[in-house]
């Protein structure tokens, strides 16, 4: 028998976008529920072996695609407010609630486990809805891009963004920035439901969720754990040092693995890194 089973279905999120979502069910829960909230561009689909992990542990997960990505509706890698990633979440946090058994409901928290682009919306959420969570675990979060926009082309952003906010246009990543495993890159760049296009109102919402989310980092006073690669080319690792440093949670952690590039989930040594998430859980019996 297995230890989990996995459902999918669709939830209304803003302004009535359908978004898909998988949840992992296990077999004896903990009554703690994680949302996984994943990268620009990728999909839920990417965490499985994230789910191997936890899930038999007791686990439970949520994990949807977020709009404009995977099996979700939405123009592809856009948004209008970056606040709308936000609002889908919260009814994500709703559905939740209203699912989880009644003796849980007092006893389990929301935990909130956000990559990338995900971790940016897990921080925001988490400033937002703090009643709403018991901790919060951001991997690589897009606090500061490791290579800068040049003036000229964030001019540009800027202007299309207010003129023509859903022109979209290259991401322009580097799938061989994402991990050392070499079968990262092929099996992200061949998967239908990863999305290599970028809105330029996305442009100009991200940069500004950045910089609210480090202006605002000493109001967030629930535990949480950072984790960042190192090596990270593509979201760099000084945004989350400037915010672990500024953040106001009397329970926080930064770890950064040395040599490691954006998704530590994905790296040759990602067994140690999911062993250090359950290490951090478990040490506040979460």
């Amino acid at each position: 028998m297995s230890d989990w089973r996995e459902i999918q279905g669709r939830f209304s999120g803003f302004e009535g976008i359908r978004i898909n979502f998988r949840r992992l069910i296990p077999r004896e829960a903990t009554c703690h529920t994680v949302m996984l909230v994943h990268g620009f561009g990728e999909h839920a689909g990417r965490y499985g072996h994230v789910f191997d992990y936890f899930v038999p542990k007791g686990y439970e997960f949520y994990a949807p695609d977020q709009r404009g990505h995977g099996l979700s509706e939405g123009k592809r890698g856009h948004v209008m407010r970056f606040s709308d990633y936000i609002e889908d979440l919260e009814a994500l946090r709703a559905k939740i609630d209203s699912e989880r058994p009644s003796n849980c409901r007092l006893e389990g928290g929301n935990i909130i486990l956000g990559h990338s682009m995900g971790g940016l919306i897990a921080l925001r959420y988490a400033l937002d809805h703090p009643e709403k969570l018991s901790a919060v675990i951001v991997s690589g979060p897009m606090l500061k891009l490791a290579i800068p926009v040049p003036a000229w082309k964030a001019a540009m952003g800027k202007l299309m963004s207010k003129i023509a906010p859903a022109l979209s246009m290259p991401n322009e990543l580097d799938p061989g920035f994402l991990s050392h495993d070499p079968q990262v890159a092929p099996q992200y760049e061949n998967d239908p439901l990863v999305n290599h296009m970028v809105s330029s109102r996305w442009f100009t919402e991200a940069n500004a969720a950045m910089e609210d989310a480090l202006a605002r980092a000493s109001q967030l006073k629930l535990p949480i754990l950072i984790m960042h690669g190192g090596a990270d080319k593509l979201c760099s690792p000084e945004g989350s040092k400037a915010f672990y440093e500024k953040c106001g949670s009397p329970d926080k952690t930064l770890k950064i693995y040395d040599g490691m590039y954006h998704e530590i989930f994905n790296e040759l040594q990602y067994k140690q890194v999911l062993a250090d998430v359950e290490a951090w859980l478990k040490a506040r019996n979460l």
